[in-house]
């Protein structure tokens, strides 16, 4: 019998994925994608935790496509702590507002460059404009972003990160 980690690591190295929306349970979709997340992520991860509230019953989502940004933010910011000597955390709240998906994802990492920050916001960077290591990575989670058409908001406060994503839960008109 195949685990729940196996159906995962399919979603992240799918290469025929297509951008195909489907039906799915909103609080089963996190409550999978987050303990996929805890267990991919104990042995570098002090702390991850979740909250939902006030979610709409079912959105329309790829399901592929949410589980790899929410790997990729996670791993990317879970390495801003490899510098410190604080053990890194992070807190994901989910919630429904006018017909999107707000994920607030809390940590206390190290700040964005502005550098970063380009890097994050603007998923049109040419190849030749990516640089090596985490602005690569930061490009490609900005490209799933967009692939799921959702926008992304980045804000520094006392030594916590909070990064917002808005995803559209009706799928395109």
């Amino acid at each position: 019998s195949r685990g729940l980690g196996d159906v995962y690591k399919r979603q992240l190295s799918n290469p025929s994925e297509t951008h195909h929306l489907n039906n799915l349970n909103t609080k089963d979709l996190i409550n999978s994608t987050m303990n996929s997340l805890a267990e991919v992520f104990k042995s570098g991860v002090k702390r991850i935790e979740h909250v939902t509230y006030d979610l709409e019953d079912e959105i329309k989502i790829n399901q592929n496509f949410f589980y790899q940004a929410l790997y990729m933010l996670l791993n990317l910011r879970s390495k801003s702590m490899r510098a410190s000597k604080k053990n890194y955390w992070a807190r994901f709240e989910f919630f429904s507002e006018r017909s999107n998906l707000i994920i607030t994802c809390f940590d206390n990492g190290e700040e964005l460059t502005a550098q970063e920050r380009k890097a994050l916001l603007n998923p049109f960077r040419s190849i030749e404009q990516r640089d090596r290591g985490s602005l690569l990575l930061l490009g490609t989670l900005s490209s799933m972003i967009h692939k799921l058409d959702a926008k992304i908001s980045v804000v520094d406060h006392k030594e916590k990160i909070y990064i917002q994503i808005r995803i559209p839960t009706k799928g395109k008109v």
